[in-house]
């Protein structure tokens, strides 16, 4: 999925790398001698495979910096004022892992996080929902556990704009479709071995997983982003003043259960270990 995310973008990285290198050669050693001391030697071929590591920092901050416009035109959407808009997205820019972890390399968090907001735009305008579906289904493809964000959006759906939720469901439909029959040609498989299900279930260590990945010093979710402590005290407000709405249940919802799956992933590695 995330190499999908960033095809496009490659024919442009290329241009710009050939246009570069051409006008300055000794400035591309320089940068393969970088490429060798930051630990990531370069590798024989055009300039974004050589310079493998600057080229994936270069999309994966550029993905991150999508992301965080996306979420500047949610919080406009939500009836924020642009300075207010503003500080949230810059809250989520550089208060978050966002930028520390995501935009370091071509991991799977940007391009998961890119496709779900772009899909609670849709969610929140209550526009587009076939193009919703869409983007949550690629979200899954993307990272598995976005399974979560697609069930939970589909149940939205189903519930509050029961007209609009066949389209939802179309356009959800079609991507996976795509998913499994490029599976089935690759791996003999509906869907590879990364994404098969794996049981989740307590044990002695689960609820000390559930509470490591919150507020464990290697991994704590408060620890690392402390600013999104402050999003329990607005799920507070807006249940008191009566605006918590179906879709933020469904939020919710997907928050709660990404912590019940990371702390059981987490579990299961431990008693591995």
């Amino acid at each position: 999925g995330t190499s999908l995310v960033v095809a496009p973008a490659i024919p442009l990285l290329r241009l710009a790398a050939t246009l570069a290198i051409h006008g300055d050669p000794e400035r591309f050693r320089t940068l393969e001698q970088w490429e060798v001391s930051s630990g990531c030697p370069s590798v024989a071929g055009e300039p974004i495979v050589s310079l493998h590591s600057r080229s994936e920092l270069i999309l994966a901050s550029a993905i991150v910096a999508l992301t965080t416009i996306v979420i500047f035109t949610i919080a406009k959407a939500e009836g924020l004022s642009t300075a207010g808009a503003l500080a949230l997205s810059v809250i989520f820019a550089f208060g978050t892992s966002a930028w520390s972890t995501a935009s370091r390399s071509l991991w799977q968090h940007g391009p998961s996080m890119l496709m779900l907001s772009l899909a609670l735009l849709l969610q929140i305008r209550r526009r587009r929902l076939p193009i919703a579906g869409a983007l949550l289904a690629f979200a899954y493809v993307i990272r598995p556990t976005n399974a979560i964000a697609l069930v939970m959006g589909g149940t939205w759906a189903a519930m509050t704009r029961r007209r609009q939720a066949i389209g939802f469901a179309i356009g959800g439909a079609v991507v996976l479709a795509l998913f499994a029959i490029a599976n089935e040609r690759t791996f003999g498989a509906a869907l590879p071995p990364y994404f098969q299900p794996q049981r989740l279930g307590a044990s002695g260590t689960f609820w000390e997983a559930l509470a490591a990945d919150v507020v464990s010093p290697a991994r704590g979710l408060f620890v690392f982003s402390p600013v999104l402590a402050f999003s329990l005290a607005g799920i507070a407000l807006k249940i008191r003043h009566g605006r918590f709405s179906r879709l933020d249940v469904s939020l919710a919802g997907c928050i709660l259960l990404h912590w019940i799956a990371i702390g059981d992933c987490i579990r299961r590695f431990h008693d591995r270990g």
